[in-house]
């Protein structure tokens, strides 16, 4: 059957996907020798996700007939091999034998997967970029018209960068820059996007929230992770970062308005040295770090104000799901600014009953919110 002079790799397939017959392209491509690739050996050649899709696409074209194009992953040969392969049957259904033809194409998918990378991804960092930012956050919105929820924008830039480009040099600084993504992604949550959005910018989109503090919890945790020294040729210099907040509670937010929020919420920060988050809402809503809150037991008033709270938070959710029609075409549009108001102060309430360092914790605060 097989001419060893092919420059293919061809395998000749009988009743219940079993190997007839192979050449020696086979061998050289897939590592198994003939022997080996008789029978349901040749399925070794595979890696073991593989197997089973591709014996039952064989016994599928030696029942019907036809052909049929894929790619397998080779088991052997290191890593990330790949073959393409054509799988033909002769017509009329029911053949005795199928024939299939394989050339490695593992190059090829290496192009592929670089080019995707380069499009996706930031070179320096290999972080996400707008265009991968900007897709998942209209998913996330997408989302929100399908169920309630909360989606967050931190907007994150680090303070006085420049100070390290200009002192160490821009190879440092690139390094630098690195050093921060990987710090950044280690403090997010799993599900949460990361990309790079300037020269030393990033934002976090962070999804499925339940509540606000949920993201404020993110946004300390990277605060945190920019802190501490990072290593470059020549000293180590300190950094910090200035993080923008801005939530929306539904679809009908759009992505370039949250950013906007986020950023000028983040300017903010800076206005006042960096080093800080604040979330964009309402000024009535402004809080700093809290100050600890106690009765003369130390416990039940903070108690009490803690539970009445997260029963209006979550009645205040609850109508925030709800259609509140105006009966005049128009929904009542304050719930939002409610909601900013109820759940800044649950947070700050519960920072302040877990709080054992207040001093360590930086301050956040809140700007005007967008019509």
């Amino acid at each position: 059957m097989t001419d060893d002079d092919v420059p293919v790799a061809l395998i000749r397939l009988g009743h219940q996907a079993m190997a007839l017959e192979v050449n020696n392209e086979w061998s050289a491509l897939t590592g198994l020798d003939r022997y080996a690739s008789l029978g349901s050996g040749w399925l070794d050649a595979l890696v073991l996700e593989h197997r089973d899709p591709a014996a039952s696409l064989v016994n599928r074209l030696l029942a019907d007939g036809g052909t049929a194009e894929t790619e397998w992953q080779l088991a052997r040969g290191g890593q990330g091999r790949w073959a393409a392969a054509s799988v033909v049957a002769p017509r009329p259904a029911g053949s005795q034998t199928c024939t299939a033809a394989l050339h490695d194409v593992t190059e090829r998918r290496a192009r592929e997967a670089d080019l995707a990378q380069r499009a996706n991804h930031d070179p320096l960092t290999g972080l996400a970029n707008r265009d991968v930012l900007s897709d998942r956050a209209e998913h996330a919105m997408a989302r929100l018209a399908r169920r309630p929820g909360i989606c967050a924008v931190l907007f994150i830039d680090l303070d006085h960068f420049k100070t390290i480009n200009d002192t160490f040099g821009h190879h440092q600084g690139d390094m630098t820059l690195t050093a921060v993504a990987r710090r950044l992604s280690n403090a997010m949550r799993s599900a949460d996007t990361l990309a790079r959005v300037g020269g030393d910018e990033f934002v976090v989109l962070c999804e499925d929230l339940n509540t606000p503090e949920e993201a404020i919890s993110v946004a300390n945790r990277l605060l945190a992770a920019t802190r501490h020294p990072i290593d470059v040729q020549g000293g180590a210099p300190m950094l910090t970062a200035s993080i923008g907040v801005a939530f929306a509670y539904d679809a009908d937010t759009s992505i370039p308005q949250l950013l906007h929020r986020a950023d000028r919420a983040m300017y903010q920060v800076k206005g006042r040295g960096g080093d800080g988050c604040e979330i964009d809402g309402s000024e009535v809503s402004r809080f700093a770090a809290p100050t600890p809150i106690s009765s003369a037991d130390g416990t039940d008033d903070l108690t009490t104000a803690l539970t009445h709270l997260s029963l209006a938070a979550e009645a205040l959710d609850q109508w925030a799901a709800a259609d509140h029609d105006r009966g005049d075409g128009t929904r009542w549009m304050a719930t939002d600014e409610a909601r900013y108001g109820v759940h800044r102060s649950l947070i700050a309430l519960r920072e302040a009953a877990d709080s054992t360092a207040p001093l360590s914790r930086p301050s956040v605060t809140t700007t005007e919110m967008d019509p």
